[in-house]
């Protein structure tokens, strides 16, 4: 089990059986490996509203969206700090991911 500031979160991403959690740690993004499933750990987070599936397999911290790109065709996730962008599945609701 590891301990981590759920404020600290930017994203989760699912990988097979594992999870990659992207967190910050002293000022930079720390990437840890978990072995656990996405939907799993979603039913750990169901009573923190900031946490928003985006994707089937992504779980952001809606805290941390810097922007949201593109068009309804195709919306991408700029997280804070975060090198890449994250896909919005046309079955989330883009209005579900505006901050709290």
């Amino acid at each position: 089990m590891i301990s981590v500031d759920l404020n600290k979160i930017k994203c989760l991403k699912s990988s097979g059986n594992y999870v990659e959690l992207f967190t910050e740690d002293d000022s930079r993004i720390k990437k840890i490996l978990l072995r656990i499933s996405l939907k799993k750990i979603q039913e750990q987070l169901k009573n923190y509203s900031e946490f928003k599936s985006c994707h089937r397999s992504y779980v952001v911290n809606s805290n941390h969206i810097f922007q949201i790109l593109g068009n309804a065709r195709n919306f991408r996730l700029q997280i804070e700090d975060l090198n890449f962008k994250i896909p919005v599945s046309r079955d989330y609701p883009i209005e579900d991911l505006n901050k709290n």
